[in-house]
């Protein structure tokens, strides 16, 4: 929420729905029900997770949270779940007619019509139910990414968000041509740029270190342990020495300790446990030392621990 609201009224005249726009501005914001189709438009980036992790289920998961802070009824929440698997099964290359099945089977679409029977009579529709299956159906029955994008503005109506949706799955299974990633990126503000460039470090970052695959069992132990399903710190351990004995890579927690956007304002989350005291760190909250480090050492960067007593 404190990211959306900080972000959104930077841009206050960006053609938000009205009661977004409310949310946006409101000192106590809380989810209005709604079943439009902005959480699905908003939802691409959440595949970095599918990238990194390699988990759908992840995926669907904070699809779901980042729908729930304002679209909380239950068809904007599905369809921020249904985008975001299709870009994931479009990233792990799956086929258009398995993407097809998985979201019919899961969140009940219908995915049947062709463009030529939708387009005749379709109209202005900003509903999630009565928008996306149509943005989906633009990107089946793309060839490349600027087909899918056409097709999704042919259609008319709620354009932009119908091309969005359809571009993002686009994106993940054809890819974008460089021109257009260009050209984007002249109407595109500095400090969405940094963003980008950010991601993109991270991205790059997984793709090369090839060490750090493995850390679902430690993760798993993790959460495991912090749920307290498990008072055995032991299972936690092992699975930390498993991967020490795997001459692996495993990732420390950070959390932030001022406002400043600097590495040297990280610390590392410290588990407190009569038989542990160990830190993780994680891409996702301080990627800067740990990409100085990728970068200078490669794959050879190996775990560190602190001590355990």
């Amino acid at each position: 929420v404190e990211s959306m609201q900080s972000w959104g009224r930077k841009y206050p005249n960006a053609g938000y729905g009205r009661r977004f726009t409310n949310w946006l501005m409101s000192d106590n914001p809380q989810p209005y029900k709604s079943f439009g189709n902005g959480a699905a438009m908003r939802v691409s980036a959440v595949n970095l997770f599918g990238i990194l992790y390699g988990d759908l289920d992840l995926v669907r998961n904070v699809a779901r949270w980042t729908a729930e802070v304002t679209h909380n009824h239950p068809e904007g929440i599905k369809s921020a779940e249904a985008v975001a698997s299709a870009i994931f099964l479009a990233q792990n290359k799956v086929s258009k007619s398995e993407i097809k099945s998985y979201v019919e089977k899961n969140f009940g679409y219908d995915l049947s019509h062709m463009l030529n029977e939708i387009r005749p009579n379709y109209h202005h529709e900003t509903s999630a139910q009565k928008s996306v299956p149509e943005a989906i159906i633009s990107f089946l029955e793309a060839e490349n990414f600027e087909d899918a994008v056409r097709n999704a503005v042919s259609l008319g109506g709620d354009a932009d968000t119908l091309a969005a949706i359809a571009g993002s799955i686009a994106e993940a299974f054809f890819g974008v041509p460089k021109e257009f990633i260009d050209k984007a990126r002249e109407k595109i503000p500095r400090e969405m740029l940094k963003v980008i460039a950010e991601i993109n470090r991270i991205v790059d970052m997984q793709n090369k270190c090839t060490e750090l695959h493995g850390n679902e069992q430690i993760d798993a132990a993790m959460r495991k342990f912090y749920a307290r399903q498990s008072e055995n710190v032991g299972e936690f351990l092992d699975a930390i020495h498993s991967r020490i004995q795997a001459n692996g890579c495993f990732i420390v927690a950070m959390e932030k300790t001022s406002d400043d956007e600097d590495s040297t304002n990280f610390a590392p989350i410290i588990m407190s446990h009569p038989h542990i005291n160990h830190s993780f760190m994680s891409v996702f909250t301080n990627f800067y030392e740990f990409n100085k480090a990728v970068r200078s050492k490669g794959t050879q960067l190996k775990c560190v621990t602190n001590r355990i007593d």
